[in-house]
């Protein structure tokens, strides 16, 4: 079988503050799927986390990876904005709770409050996008997604990629 989905890290190169800089960064990568449900929810959970990687200041100076301790992934098909009916997207609820030498992370609606629920954007076919993250679910049958997120730790940024499996 061909793999629909994949996460991970690479070496890349670009301009950053007008110079040349090489630095570890999260890729995510999915076989677009042709078809995606109408309606209904779908739970992915998490097979696989790269590590998250806090790059600081302009130096790109980077710190040991860290871990990604728990994520959920809940896509609801028929529905944009939440709790609205539409027959042209979905919604896609993101958590995702780790850390970075020793300090937490968390991506969700409010990262401040640790009880927050998860962040959410519009699914639209089988991609989504959000300010701090970004996916796709794979084809052929959708059972993997794939996705980008940035949080925060004490006010850096910090980058993994995820990969899910389809909760059967």
């Amino acid at each position: 079988a061909r793999n629909a989905a994949s996460v991970g890290r690479v070496m890349a190169s670009g301009a950053i503050g007008g110079r040349e800089d090489t630095r570890s960064m999260p890729y995510a990568v999915v076989q677009p799927s042709p078809t995606v449900p109408a309606n209904g929810t779908v739970v992915y959970d998490l097979v696989h986390a790269s590590g998250a990687i806090v790059a600081r200041g302009g130096s790109g100076a980077q710190v040991s990876a860290g871990q990604v301790d728990s994520a959920s992934l809940h896509i609801v098909y028929g529905e944009y904005p939440v709790g609205t009916p539409s027959p042209y997207y979905g919604t896609a609820r993101l958590r995702v709770a780790g850390s970075v030498d020793g300090q937490p992370f968390l991506l969700a609606a409010n990262p401040i409050d640790p009880s927050s629920g998860p962040a959410e954007t519009r699914v639209s076919g089988a991609a989504f996008a959000a300010s701090n993250f970004a996916g796709a679910v794979g084809a052929p049958t959708g059972e993997y997604a794939a996705l980008w997120y940035i949080a925060s730790v004490n006010g850096a940024g910090v980058e993994g990629s995820l990969l899910f499996r389809r909760r059967p």
